[in-house]
């Protein structure tokens, strides 16, 4: 424990006696709940401290004739001083000594020098030192050392000097008196600097909000050499507002500061108040990282969950983005509504567009949370518009989180561009046809399967459709959800969504490709003679192919499957191949294969 001296005037006689300073060691505000690689640390502690005291006395007779005289001479002096992590040990020293005197003769002396050494440690882990002594006490020396408890660290600021002189005069039992005075100077210099490292990868200097907190009170009592003249309170709290966190700024009236600062930069922390002499402070501070957890996608990772955003079924289409950045820790969001801002890709052939709560990607503060809505109005022209997306925030103006979401559309409504309106044309292919033309999925010129099947034109009674056959394509809600293939070139394969609409483009496309080459002229009825019923096959090359052409079915199927037309078998003998999953990274349809 720290002691400062302080003269006190005895009858008969002047001595000194110690009183402590302080109590327990200085400590920050309890909030160090974010632990390193934030940090708010001591950085250095230094104090300088002097007293020198000289009191004379005379003792004098009645008649004024001096008896005897005294001189006491004292010195207390401290130099020490700590550093966070210092290469070289932190290290003080005290001084004190005294010496009375009688009629100029020494009656008693006393000198002690202590030094101090304790090992390199950080602040937060202060260990036990070295005391060294050297003392003298009237002629009798003293070496030793001895363990020593960790340094005591304040923080507090002092600048505190005090100089005392005083006469005096009072009346001895044998009739005499004594006079004397008394001189004193007492300084004392001591700063703590607090220090806060604001953690994370200095390359990527990330932002962060950081909620610093202070506290700082005047400390009245002097501590000059003398009795106390303070009869009112030793202390005085100071109000917040004339507090000044080191480079951070001045705390408001609730003690609060809220700064946003870099990754892995290191700032003074120091609570400063202009001109006062003395004061001790407390000081905490708790980091609060940005994250955007809506939309919370991870590019890497297949379409899931809330971050598959689809189009409405309205005319126009509308896609609807929620943005929600959230501060970690319980930060307090509205203090960066205005410094906080979402955005994100555009959708070629859409139309970006704010909630009116939310101009210009500037959000609301619920709590932690930051939130902000905008809407993408048309579908895009093109299939490839769909999918990948990113939604960003920036503080500042600087990015600090990005994720992504992945827009869909619906695939049985009717609001692509250039849409018709179903219900004055039935006809009008759904999204889903519309895009999936669009892709590799596509084979051939398809029309939409609008009696809800798929199914190639057949020749017989449709001879003006010359010289090329239509096919439709329906892969709508009956046969989206699993389409069995049991025999031909893709045996044994089941498809969904956008590979019904593949299989079905290249099965009903071999059927009017084979129509093209058999009947170039149109369907003729006495060429096509099979029993009980035409297969659509020139009974005159069946031979040739492998059919009999007296038959409509060759082949006989296994039990519990109803027979097929030659010409069918032939489709599926000829048709091209597609995988069950060939079509998948193309369906951007819900459902579909990326959002069943």
């Amino acid at each position: 424990m720290k002691k400062f001296i302080t003269p006190v005037v005895l009858v008969g006689l002047i001595g000194f006696i110690c009183t402590d300073a302080h109590g327990e060691k200085g400590k920050s505000l309890p909030d160090e709940t974010d632990k390193p690689p934030k940090r708010l640390y001591v950085e250095r502690y230094e104090e300088k401290y002097n007293f020198v005291g000289d009191a004379d006395d005379n003792t004098v007779s009645d008649a004024g004739a001096v008896i005897s005289t005294r001189h006491i001479h004292q010195e207390t002096r401290r130099n020490w001083s700590w550093v966070d992590k210092t290469k070289k040990d932190p290290n003080g020293s005290n001084l004190d000594s005294h010496e009375w005197k009688i009629d100029g003769n020494v009656v008693d002396s006393y000198y002690k020098k202590e030094t101090f050494t304790w090992p390199e440690t950080p602040w937060e882990e202060l260990t036990n030192g070295i005391v060294s002594w050297h003392e003298t006490n009237n002629g009798s020396t003293n070496d030793g050392s001895s363990l020593y408890e960790p340094p005591t660290i304040l923080s507090e600021h002092c600048n505190v000097r005090s100089i005392l002189d005083y006469g005096f005069k009072q009346p001895r039992l044998s009739g005499s008196y004594q006079t004397g005075k008394v001189d004193t100077v007492f300084t004392r210099e001591a700063q703590t600097t607090w220090k806060l490292f604001t953690g994370g990868k200095s390359e990527v200097k990330k932002q962060s909000l950081f909620v610093v907190t202070g506290s700082a009170t005047e400390m009245l009592e002097r501590l000059y050499a003398g009795p106390s003249t303070n009869s009112g309170p030793l202390t005085r709290p100071i109000a917040s507002e004339k507090i000044e966190i080191g480079e951070l700024g001045t705390l408001d009236k609730n003690g609060f500061l809220y700064v946003v600062l870099p990754d892995g930069i290191t700032k003074d922390a120091t609570p400063c108040v202009d001109n006062l002499e003395y004061y001790e402070f407390a000081v905490g501070a708790n980091k609060h990282y940005i994250e955007l957890v809506k939309p919370s996608g991870n590019p890497t990772n297949a379409p899931s969950g809330e971050d598959r955003l689809v189009y409405n079924a309205s005319r126009p289409g509308v896609l609807t983005v929620t943005f929600i950045g959230r501060l970690t820790d319980y930060g307090p969001a509205w203090v960066l509504t205005n410094r906080v801002k979402f955005d994100a890709d555009d959708i070629p052939g859409s139309t970006k567009t704010w909630d009116v709560a939310n101009p210009g990607g500037r959000p609301i503060a619920n709590g932690s949370d930051l939130t902000a809505t905008l809407y993408y109005t048309t579908l895009p022209e093109n299939n490839s518009a769909f999918g990948l997306k990113f939604g960003r925030m920036t503080l500042d103006g600087a990015e600090v989180d990005q994720k992504c979401f992945w827009a869909f559309y619906d695939a049985d409504a009717y609001n692509y561009p250039g849409c018709a309106d179903p219900d004055e044309y039935p006809k009008t292919p759904p999204n889903y046809f519309f895009y999936y033309r669009q892709t590799p999925a596509n084979y051939g010129t398809p029309e939409y399967g609008y009696r809800g099947k798929s199914e190639e034109t057949r020749p017989a009674g449709q001879p003006s459709l010359r010289p090329h056959y239509l096919y439709y394509v329906n892969a709508g809600p009956n046969w989206r959800g699993g389409y069995d293939v049991r025999y031909g070139q893709n045996a044994g394969r089941s498809y969904q969504y956008i590979n019904v609409f593949a299989y079905a483009c290249r099965h009903e496309a071999t059927h009017g490709m084979d129509f093209d080459n058999w009947w170039p002229d149109g369907w003729v009825s006495t060429n096509d003679v099979d029993q009980p019923q035409p297969d659509s096959i020139p009974s005159t090359i069946e031979p040739a192919l492998g059919f009999d052409p007296s038959l409509t079915a060759t082949y006989e199927r296994p039990e519990g499957v109803s027979p097929w037309d030659d010409d069918q078998q032939h489709t599926l003998d000829h048709e091209p191949t597609w995988g069950e999953k060939d079509g998948d990274d193309y369906d951007w349809a819900h459902p579909g294969a990326k959002y069943p």
